[in-house]
């Protein structure tokens, strides 16, 4: 073989080893997250020329939960929402058809999906490690975000120090809880601070009158 040619066969594979697929090289949040205000998309390769105002959105969004997208540079997308996503969302972001990176190579459909899982305690009374509950104790519970009472059927229980089993709990009635809840306004201004630390204002915005800490109490003592 001689020079020439194998200076050629070498100068082939680099441009081989030099090819690569234009796509998405990283992807934030998929599967299950909590808290999430941002999603951020890395490129492979330079999508958007800098500077321009009438940048595209290269996706298609499925979320039910506002928000908006920009480019943070050549490479790099971000789309904000405007507070943290509460329980109960499944978002996904699909690649619209012919996007194509700023030298012209097209990309592969691609698909990202995100839930934030089920409701989560973020307010309780009595609190984590309060050593002054009996046998008959009731809770107060405060979720970020509504569940259906029978969904929690064989979901619920208590376990306490000492004692191997778990044990059951039930959910009081309506005029129990209305008692209880009417008793409850520390919890209520602890459940209030959490929630507007997130930026979430749950049921509140759907009942008229009152104060805030009323409201809530109206919608958590309504009849079953």
């Amino acid at each position: 073989m001689s020079a020439n040619m194998i200076r050629i066969a070498l100068l082939g594979l680099v441009l081989v080893g030099l090819v690569h697929a234009a796509g998405i090289e990283s992807f934030f949040p998929q599967g299950e997250v909590k808290g999430i205000r941002q999603v951020s998309v890395r490129f492979t390769d330079e999508m958007v020329p800098l500077g321009d105002p009438r940048l595209p959105e290269p996706f298609a969004i499925d979320c039910g939960a506002k928000g908006g997208g920009r480019w943070v540079d050549g490479r790099n997308w971000v789309y904000d929402f405007e507070r943290d996503l509460p329980a109960g969302l499944r978002c996904a972001f699909t690649l619209k058809p012919g996007i194509k990176t700023l030298n012209g190579a097209a990309l592969n459909a691609q698909s990202f999906q995100f839930s934030t899982g089920g409701p989560a305690i973020l307010a309780s009374d009595p609190e984590e490690g309060n050593e002054g509950i009996d046998e008959n104790q009731i809770f107060v519970l405060g979720l970020d975000a509504p569940l259906k009472p029978e969904s929690l059927k064989d979901r619920v229980w208590c376990v306490a120090d000492g004692i191997a089993e778990k044990i059951p709990a039930r959910l009081v009635g309506a005029k129990t809880r209305q008692t209880v809840l009417t008793h409850s306004r520390n919890f209520f201004s602890q459940y209030l601070e959490v929630l507007d630390r997130q930026g979430t204002r749950l049921f509140s915005l759907t009942l008229p009158g009152g104060t805030v800490e009323e409201k809530l109490m109206r919608h958590a003592t309504r009849p079953d």
